[in-house]
């Protein structure tokens, strides 16, 4: 908390809430083979091959995390000594900071990294960084062997669009890298396509 005597100045947005998350879990049995919707009497051999199956995914679509415009704890107009407190010196707002600048999600010029008062004007979550989109899938087949005895082939995948999730960008408008993405996410299967093919017997 920057200003303790100014509570309503900490309200806002926060970094862990999602304005708007849409999570799809779903597994579907494809209609085709034995004791299935279609071609439930076709041979053995063609239902090895096309019957049985089954897809799932785990897809998620979220928008950015919301972040907080920061400057340097060496500008402390009001002596409060906030880094050592453990808080970070907020910017001063200085116009819409919706507008978007060329190389970063956010508008340097519309900042001022030296606070007029003891502590920046700018808002708690004010900010907005780039939000995730992935698609994991599976595709899964059980054989049965005998009564008692089942091999399942399954293979998954994560990402599987292999779509680039980018992190939130650094904060500090001192930075040189203020807004600017360097990096991707790698939580909620967001990261790099990865895949596996699993085989296992139960008896």
């Amino acid at each position: 908390m920057a200003n303790r005597f100014d509570l309503a100045a900490n309200r806002g947005n926060m970094a862990g809430t999602r304005r708007n998350r849409f999570l799809l879990s779903a597994v579907y049995d494809v209609p085709v083979g034995q004791n299935r919707k279609f071609l439930s009497h076709m041979n053995r051999i063609s239902d090895l091959a096309l019957g049985g199956w089954s897809v799932s995914t785990v897809s998620l679509w979220e928008t950015g995390p919301y972040l907080t415009p920061t400057t340097s704890s060496s500008f402390d107009p009001g002596n409060l000594n906030l880094s050592f407190r453990g808080s970070l010196q907020r910017a001063d707002c200085i116009g819409n900071v919706a507008s978007a600048a060329t190389g970063s999600m956010f508008n340097i010029a519309l900042f001022n990294p030296i606070p007029e008062g003891p502590v920046g004007n700018c808002g708690v979550g004010i900010l907005q960084g780039p939000g995730t989109a992935t698609i994991a899938a599976g595709l899964s087949k059980t054989f049965h062997l005998t009564e008692r005895m089942r091999m399942r082939l399954e293979s998954t995948f994560t990402n599987l669009f292999n779509h680039p999730n980018f992190a939130p960008p650094p904060t500090n408008v001192t930075s040189s890298s203020f807004g600017i993405v360097q990096s991707v996410q790698s939580a909620e299967n967001s990261g790099n396509r990865t895949g596996q093919v699993s085989l296992r017997l139960d008896f």
